[in-house]
């Protein structure tokens, strides 16, 4: 794995009652953060759903992840980039971890505009961020303007690793180059002006939190479905158009990745680790948990423990 001296790694994500990401980006003078992912350091291969006001740009250093928006997933292999949108709710996996590191940069877009820059940010940074069409790019080494922006990132990657007299300004420089790429060869979607939340969207998010805060109870479809006020049908569709997936498979998901931050980070017992994440049967834990992580949760704690003692 690639080592930095002056950027730090990125803490596991941790989300409000609503998924919005906790942890805040930069500073108020400074409203940029870079970040390491080395997903050896984290207790799930998962980073759950969440969403943030930050615009997101991911660089792929080292293995492959898959990202996911809505129920559509893209695999981001080494030198490929990804540009997420405000708002935008998104989750991400890698298959090996020990293999994969990315670089993550969070920036608000005031880092853009600056003080009373109003036409700036009325013309060219909120068209942007409230376009509903325009919720995430994949950048990839095919297309021309893409690999101009490939340049860029680990460009200021350097900038952020080096921290040479007047970085931030070039950061911010680096970051406007970026952004005028963007909005030029995504005019005609930015122009649609479609600013609208769908309902599904709002939808969704309620669910999932639902699902978020009573994973480890008993809870039912009609339950996540009466938390968005649906009835239990048009639940399932709700899913199904969003995330691609039905309420329970996202239910049993949640249960299996929380199960393995703490077979990783606990001594926990097994029995005990299966109940508090809500399974029944210890059996079906067991054999749901290996469908899903290829392994055992027996087999997936040994292979923790010997990363950590290398």
């Amino acid at each position: 794995m690639r080592e930095f001296k002056n950027i730090p790694y990125s803490l596991e994500v941790e989300v409000t009652h609503n998924l919005r990401e906790k942890a805040p980006h930069g500073s108020p003078l400074m409203p940029l953060a870079v970040y390491i992912d080395d997903f050896r350091k984290y207790s799930s291969p998962v980073i759950q759903h969440h969403w943030h006001p930050e615009i997101q740009l991911a660089y792929i250093l080292k293995g492959s992840v898959e990202y996911e928006f809505y129920g559509k997933k893209f695999l981001l292999n080494k030198d490929d980039g990804l540009f997420i949108n405000s708002n935008i709710l998104h989750m991400s996996i890698t298959h090996d971890p020990e293999n994969t590191q990315m670089i993550t940069i969070l920036f608000n877009p005031s880092i853009l505009s600056g003080i009373n820059q109003i036409e700036i940010e009325n013309e060219y940074i909120s068209p942007v961020i409230s376009c509903k069409d325009l919720k995430y790019i994949l950048f990839t080494n095919k297309i021309y303007w893409h690999r101009q922006i490939l340049k860029k990132i680990p460009a200021l990657i350097y900038s952020e690793e080096q921290k040479e007299f007047g970085y931030k300004l070039e950061q911010k420089n680096i970051i406007g180059e970026i952004w005028l790429a963007i909005i030029r060869n995504s005019k005609d979607i930015i122009s649609s002006n479609n600013t609208s939340v769908s309902i599904d969207e709002d939808r969704i998010k309620i669910m999932l939190q639902f699902i978020n805060e009573n994973y480890t109870k008993n809870i039912t479809l009609n339950e996540i479905a009466s938390s968005a006020n649906l009835s239990k049908s048009e639940c399932c569709r709700c899913f199904k158009r969003t995330i691609k997936i039905s309420p329970f498979t996202y239910l049993i998901q949640k249960r299996i990745f929380s199960s393995v931050g703490l077979l990783s980070t606990t001594n926990y017992p097994i029995s005990y680790i299966s109940e508090r994440v809500g399974f029944n049967e210890i059996s079906n834990f067991y054999k749901t948990f290996k469908s899903i992580m290829n392994m055992t949760p027996a087999e997936f704690r040994e292979k923790e423990k010997h990363i950590k003692n290398k």
